[in-house]
């Protein structure tokens, strides 16, 4: 009997994942798109449209920190997305747009039905470490948000994969983020040396471990809100 409770425990895990399926948000393979922005302070972005995400587009901006130096970013044809420079700050926004002056800004509703997915995983190529945080909001304006701001997760070097699930987030504005109805995604990498990310998605089950992101040293507890 016992056996048999399990067998059926399992059957039944099983057919409940089946119901919950990957939501690609970024496969990263359609450029070409490359920038960089040099001294301290120094931003620059790019906007695609017409590429393989969630949404359609893709807004993005880099901002070297701290010393003259130089950050670049570069997505070949065939992908993946590589950012690399002493000291990095990178995003990437899905419902979002890069606007110059103003960095990177809410421009569009993704009207995505994230509520079949646990949380989202971002992969990448052996490279250095990092410090990750992801803020997601509803609404045309943003007005619902939800984010991990001051405890993202972080990439230890030479990792492949981070997952961060939606019970991490806490709500900031309007009640936090409405899952059957997320319109905007943006991700915010921290890290120093060169970093590659492959592919993006929001997923059912959790297949990596978080890490503290008090553990990277050079973090600095960056936030941007990127609201119109």
């Amino acid at each position: 009997m016992r056996c048999l409770s399990l067998a059926l425990g399992v059957s039944f895990l099983i057919a409940a994942s089946s119901f919950a399926s990957t939501i690609a948000i970024d496969d990263l393979t359609q450029g070409p798109m490359s920038y960089s922005a040099t001294g301290s302070g120094a931003t620059n972005g790019a906007n695609q449209s017409g590429i393989n995400t969630l949404g359609g587009a893709r807004g993005s901006e880099l901002e070297h920190l701290f010393d003259s130096g130089m950050s670049s970013v570069s997505l070949s044809a065939g992908g993946p997305l590589t950012f690399s420079g002493a000291n990095n700050f990178f995003e990437l926004g899905y419902g979002y747009s890069y606007t110059g002056a103003n960095g990177i800004q809410i421009s569009s509703s993704l009207g995505a039905n994230l509520t079949g997915t646990n949380g989202i995983e971002i992969d990448f190529a052996p490279g250095s470490s990092a410090g990750i945080q992801l803020f997601m909001s509803s609404g045309a304006t943003g007005a619902k948000e939800s984010d991990d701001n001051g405890h993202g997760v972080g990439l230890p070097g030479g990792g492949t994969s981070v997952f961060i699930p939606y019970s991490s987030l806490s709500p900031t504005f309007g009640g936090g983020v409405d899952l059957a109805q997320v319109d905007h995604i943006l991700i915010t990498f921290q890290n120093q040396g060169s970093l590659t990310i492959t592919k993006i998605a929001a997923i059912p089950e959790p297949t990596t471990m978080l890490l503290p992101l008090a553990l990277f040293t050079f973090a600095t507890g960056r936030r941007r809100r990127a609201k119109l």
